[in-house]
């Protein structure tokens, strides 16, 4: 079994993930959001469940902004770069994502391309032995 280096605030997240590799788990994401997410009205894209809560394009914006983070990371990991990782807060990136001004298809959209662009990325890498 593989050892994993990470925060314990994590770990509930991990437990979430079935055995499926990440090829797979990246593409039927990306599907099961892509059909969520266009059946949403553009109205609804503004919608949060509380005051002061993220609406659901700062939702979308912040996974977006994650991905290419880890993306980030990761690559940086499968070219063996050692040097220390910084880390991001979200709710800064969220106060300036410019979602707002967006509408929620041009979002998805750029959802999907991210996606895409993180399977290719993943799928050059070596593969890691068990």
């Amino acid at each position: 079994m593989a050892t994993h280096n990470f925060d314990d605030y994590f770990k509930f997240y991990t437990s979430l993930v079935d055995d499926v590799s990440i090829d797979d788990a990246l593409k039927l994401t990306n599907s099961e959001t892509q059909i969520t997410v266009s059946n949403l009205s553009e109205d609804k894209g503004s919608f949060a469940y509380a005051e002061g809560k993220w609406t659901i394009k700062q939702l979308l914006c912040h996974c977006i902004d994650t991905e290419r983070i880890f993306c980030a990371r990761a690559l940086r990991f499968a070219r063996n770069d050692s040097t220390d990782l910084p880390g991001y807060d979200h709710d800064d990136y969220v106060n300036y994502d410019n979602s707002e001004n967006r509408k929620l298809v041009d979002i998805l959209a750029e959802m999907k391309v991210v996606r895409e662009a993180t399977i290719h990325m993943f799928n050059s890498f070596p593969a890691i032995p068990s």
